[in-house]
């Protein structure tokens, strides 16, 4: 029997799962390891991934469980930072699409798999599967959580955009401290993986390729293609977007302007002054 969907029985003749108490012990510690924040777990079992139609991966060939991730990843397409904690590896094209298909803030979705690229806890034929199904079943959510720690995790990330099917990455995250969670390990990750003059640098590409992003937009907006272009530094901190425009005005690259008029910034000659605070320089425009 596939693990997912022993979690994920339908009554006869419905389209909603029944209550199942095992599958909410399960979410309860997959919350407690991610740190209680936004998360989405993917749980497609291999045979359930999607498969591209052509290959423009526009159309695509979607399970019923597919569809229903897809639905659960919609409402939290907003640019807010969301795990999507896999129960397996997944493969090259999986990963691509588990993120990126079809959604409005790809580089928001933070993809995490276990460790063990041969763990698959979609799977009841895996001892380690079995196990968490079990302590489920009895309602056990600490041993459930201590469990997965042992199993999680592994960033997938794509440092180069755009992103494509062999650009993944992979960082390490283990829990090895007692109330570690994935959240903190990542914010202990992402500075060094896209350290703030990645920002710099990624921006000053696009200004130069892409200046039309930009122009006639405020400060704030400028954050948009890292939020919605998989690859780019993933926004961890909004203020890195806002401290590299800043910079790049400052350097003269592009001119800021007061949204009530009044003159210009560029510099080197004319520079954002220090005592303007973030909260008011992400109002003006480019």
């Amino acid at each position: 029997m596939n693990l997912h969907r022993h979690f994920h029985n339908r009554g006869v003749g419905s389209n909603k799962p029944v209550p199942n108490p095992a599958w909410d012990t399960l979410s309860l510690a997959f919350a407690a390891l991610a740190g209680h924040v936004r998360f989405l777990v993917y749980d497609l079992a291999p045979e359930d991934a999607p498969l591209r139609l052509s290959r423009t991966g526009i159309t695509l060939r979607g399970s019923e469980r597919w569809t229903a991730y897809l639905s659960r990843r919609r409402a939290l397409d907003d640019g807010q930072l969301t795990l999507v904690l896999a129960l397996r590896h997944l493969q090259r094209t999986e990963r691509l699409l588990a993120v990126d298909w079809g959604t409005a803030h790809a580089n928001a979705f933070l993809l995490i798999e276990p460790l063990d690229p041969e763990i698959d806890l979609s799977s009841a034929r895996q001892v380690a599967a079995r196990d968490v199904r079990a302590a489920a079943e009895r309602r056990d959510a600490a041993l459930v959580e201590s469990m997965l720690r042992s199993l999680y995790g592994s960033w997938v990330y794509w440092p180069a955009a755009p992103a494509t099917e062999d650009g993944t990455q992979q960082a390490g995250l283990p829990l090895t401290e007692a109330r570690a969670t994935l959240f903190e390990r990542l914010q202990q990750a992402l500075p060094d993986i896209f350290p703030p003059r990645a920002f710099v640098e990624q921006l000053s590409r696009l200004l130069r390729d892409e200046s039309e992003l930009f122009h006639g937009r405020t400060v704030e907006r400028a954050r948009s293609p890292f939020l919605t272009r998989l690859g780019l530094p993933a926004v961890y901190d909004p203020t890195l977007v806002t401290v590299a425009v800043r910079h790049l005005v400052n350097e003269g690259r592009i001119s800021a302007f007061p949204a009530g008029g009044g003159g210009f910034f560029q510099g080197p000659s004319v520079p954002v002054p220090d005592e303007v605070p973030n909260e008011l320089f992400e109002r003006m425009l480019l």
